[in-house]
């Protein structure tokens, strides 16, 4: 009777794990997304513009995802016919932060000792064309690069914004 306790105890541990499993992988496409990433920068003389593709995959559980190059931000979604409201997890927003800023030390050409501080990353919600589609997504980071000299620091705000455009329906829908 011990052994068989012991196998019945394995063999629902295994269920359990199973179960377990199931669920994470229990959420359906709705709907797969090719887009455009635009990232924008204007700051003074400078304006810098970056441009790559991307997919967005809705899923039926209210999450989501989107893959801009190697990049992948997810969290999740509501939809009203009318508007799409996208919340990213945190992870995503750290990640996003983080390259927005990189596009700007990139595009600025700024040296190390230029230090940039994120005041605030804002997602606007995503109006839907009458057929569905959705028209634009933008993200706008504002952020104080700063420099010290000597005792002297110096200080400079600027925003920049990354733009998802040009939704075409690869498959599914909201």
């Amino acid at each position: 009777m011990r052994k068989q306790s012991r196998i019945i105890l394995f063999m629902a541990a295994c269920v359990a794990g199973l179960m377990g499993q199931v669920a994470a992988f229990g959420a359906n496409t709705n709907s797969v997304w090719d887009l455009n990433s635009i990232n924008l920068l204007k700051v003074s003389k400078l304006n810098a513009v970056e441009t790559n593709a991307g997919t967005a995959v809705f899923l039926d559980d209210g999450t989501f995802s989107v893959t801009v190059g190697t990049n992948e931000f997810d969290g999740t979604y509501t939809n009203n016919t009318k508007q799409l409201t996208m919340t990213l997890g945190a992870d995503s927003v750290a990640g996003l932060e983080s390259n927005m800023v990189d596009f700007v030390v990139n595009a600025a050409d700024l040296p190390p000792e230029i230090t940039i501080t994120v005041k605030s990353l804002k997602v606007s919600k995503i109006k839907l064309s009458k057929t569905g589609v959705p028209e634009v997504l933008t993200t706008t980071l504002s952020a104080t690069a700063s420099e010290t000299e000597g005792n002297k620091t110096r200080k400079k705000s600027f925003s920049t914004k990354s733009l998802l455009t040009d939704w075409v329906n690869v498959s599914g829908s909201f």
